[in-house]
């Protein structure tokens, strides 16, 4: 049952911060992501899952539909 994540490799980012440097998080309230507009935390968030990925953020935003 567990095989298909035997692969799975797990990768740790920088504290996602708002205008105030104050962390992003549902318990002090912040908004999800997604219903963002493509603000500056927005694009700190999907650069930063690029690098990871090894890919421009640019063909991240393309495979999100962005």
């Amino acid at each position: 049952m567990l095989a298909p994540f035997q692969h799975v490799q797990v990768e740790h980012h920088p504290l996602i911060v708002d205008e105030r440097g104050e962390k992003l998080s549902k318990s002090k309230g912040a908004q999800p992501l997604h219903t963002l507009p493509k603000s500056a935390i927005q694009r700190q968030v999907y650069q930063q899952a690029a690098t990871l990925m090894n890919i421009h953020v640019d063909e991240l935003w393309s495979l999100l539909g962005g």
